[in-house]
């Protein structure tokens, strides 16, 4: 997408549209997550003006983005060996923890911390364990699974505590397995029949939602969830067929935990994916392929079928059964409770079958107040606000499946009722940099007074967006509510207007009664 009408170096609402297309990608699908907005696709709207910006949700998020480690830290790390100590039961026989490399290797990790641990040097002992259990379900006699050989130029990494001080701020894990049918050395380029097999561990799940948008393409997710580590892209201009998922099938195991199980053909080969989903948010993953590794610039292609193996070593009965061992649990420590202080939304607040979009901590740093004039008013470098994601049914929009993004923004003292005047004045119709944005279509709703301090609604028609501010003293408070259909969201209808005003009475009834924050925190 190009920028119409701007100057060299002069794009700073470029991501908007984009960004909110992608939040749109899908509706929900039978026994599958609401459509949400997620961590990549924020991502992928890029550096607005030298800073990280959620387009969609009108605020910076700081500290969502995984970032997979490339330098070595190990400072910190504890001193107890757990690779020493036994694995886990069943197949696996209660082995020596270490052994796990000998099958799988790590394949990398992320997190939300500029100085990332590296995930070839620390396992989390429950990653460790749960693949063990695994391996112990796929391969009971260890004849075909083989991980990284040890030696001096590819030393083992290091097993520690789930909650050691290595493994701060990370939030994701993988490691990966080669299969042959001989057992021989995995063939590394790629031209003999092997299959390959990639275990992952999410500590909440950050992806919901249906499609993102892959050069051009409409990708499907198995199950609704960003845990296939080898999405494919299709070049420009290329008709190779991508990955359609079958419906995912749930099962609910007795402590609360499911498990979804779905399978894509790939030309002659297949992808197996199943996902245990904890009541913590928590996703242990198995992701099967029956061909070796493709290489990028081949990514759209299917596998050549004489790399296929056949008869494929994995089924969607195999790993779901592998996946119930009771051995198996998050490979992290749970996170905090999205809303413990209770100053944010509750989901209840926003009708029947809402929820949480992301357990992920996401926090605020700028106000937009973006109108395609020039000079941008948005304020930055404001101190970190909450945020928080909920997903849901619109009732007010005939069930159509929405998403709400709520955070606070902290003005510096005495600012606030002059920024909520300025944001009042810039959301009433603005400049059209770009054909595609007409901020010139925005528009003010009044809320009735006695909502906080000041209340209005923005409505942005052709970004699929509202926006209800409500400010209490020198905090503003802002909700964006996205649908896949912003024209259902009818601000002139009673419906619509009554659920947008009941959100902002509950936003400052919220902020008010919780326990007021100390500067600085």
């Amino acid at each position: 997408m190009t920028l119409m009408g701007k100057g060299a170096g002069e794009t700073e609402h470029i991501e908007d549209l984009d960004w909110a297309r992608d939040l749109f990608d899908g509706a929900r699908a039978d026994a599958e997550p609401l459509w949400s907005a997620d961590a990549a696709t924020i991502t992928r709207a890029g550096d607005r003006r030298r800073r990280l910006r959620a387009a969609g949700t009108g605020g910076a998020l700081l500290g969502v983005v995984a970032v997979t480690a490339a330098v070595a830290v190990t400072l910190g790390a504890g001193t107890t060996d757990y690779g020493s100590k036994p694995g886990p039961g069943g197949s696996w026989e209660h082995r020596k923890l270490q052994d796990v490399f000998r099958y799988a290797q790590v394949s990398g990790g992320g997190g939300d911390s500029p100085k990332q641990v590296n995930y070839f040097e620390h396992v989390p002992r429950a990653a460790a364990a749960d693949v063990a259990a695994l391996i112990g379900h796929l391969d009971p006699a260890g004849a075909h699974l083989k991980g990284s050989p040890a030696g001096p130029a590819n030393p083992q990494p290091r097993i520690v505590g789930d909650g050691d001080s290595a493994l701060k701020d990370t939030f994701s894990f993988m490691m990966s397995s080669t299969w042959t049918a001989d057992g021989s050395y995995p063939d590394r380029m790629g031209t003999a029949a092997q299959a390959r097999l990639a275990y992952r561990f999410l500590k909440a799940d950050t992806s919901l939602g249906g499609e993102i948008l892959a050069d051009g393409t409409r990708v499907p997710r198995p199950c609704g969830l960003n845990v296939d580590p080898e999405l494919r892209f299709r070049a420009p201009g290329s008709t190779s067929p991508l990955p359609q998922w079958s419906p995912c099938q749930y099962t609910e195991l007795s402590d609360g935990s499911k498990i979804g199980t779905t399978q894509a053909g790939f030309g002659t080969g297949t992808e197996t994916v199943a996902v245990r989903i904890f009541d913590t948010g928590a996703v242990v993953a198995l992701i099967g392929f029956d061909y070796p590794m493709q290489h990028r610039s081949d990514q759209d292609a299917p596998p050549d079928p004489k790399t296929v193996l056949a008869p494929s070593p994995w089924s969607q009965a195999g790993f779901r059964a592998a996946l119930a061992d009771p051995d198996v649990v998050p490979a992290f420590p749970p996170m905090p409770a999205p809303n413990a202080d209770g100053k944010l939304l509750d989901p209840v607040d926003l009708g029947p079958r809402w929820e949480f979009g992301t357990r992920v901590p996401m926090s605020t740093g700028e106000f937009v107040m973006d109108n395609g004039c020039k000079p941008d008013h948005s304020i930055f470098g404001l101190a970190p606000g909450r945020a928080l994601q909920y997903t849901g049914p619109v009732t007010a929009a005939g069930g159509t499946p929405g998403s709400v993004f709520e955070g606070e923004y902290r003005l510096p003292p005495g600012t606030g009722p002059a920024t909520m005047k300025d944001a009042r004045t810039y959301a009433k119709g603005g400049c059209d940099p770009a054909p595609a944005f007409k901020f010139s279509d925005d528009t003010v709703t009044e809320l009735p007074s006695g909502i906080g301090d000041d209340a209005f609604i923005e409505n942005q028609p052709s970004q699929g967006r509202v926006r209800v501010n409500v400010r209490v003293g020198d905090t503003i408070l802002e909700a964006i509510v996205l649908t896949p259909d912003p024209q259902r969201l009818d601000l002139t209808a009673p419906a619509s207007r009554a659920w947008l005003e009941g959100i902002a009475r509950q936003m400052a009834a919220h902020w008010t009664a919780a326990p007021s924050r100390t500067a600085g925190e």
